[in-house]
């Protein structure tokens, strides 16, 4: 997990994964979740994600969740 309270991208090195990688962001204010563009993801190089805008309560704070996709 990665945690932006400003709303900025996110750079993540995705060779550290041991596999694919599904991504959604986390509401803080409301629980709910999205997924993130380009999800899942081959584990090599890096990506760049970028919060979906303001969230529910109109701030730009938002949890990026990442897990290993399996088959």
């Amino acid at each position: 997990m990665v945690f932006t309270q400003f709303g900025e991208a996110i750079t993540v090195t995705l060779d550290r994964f041991p596999g694919a990688v599904t991504a959604r962001w986390f509401d803080p204010t409301t629980g709910d979740t999205s997924p993130a563009s380009g999800a899942p993801l081959s584990p090599r190089g890096q990506h760049t994600f970028t919060p979906p805008g303001q969230n529910a309560a109109s701030d730009a704070d938002w949890v990026l969740v990442m897990t290993i996709t399996t088959p």
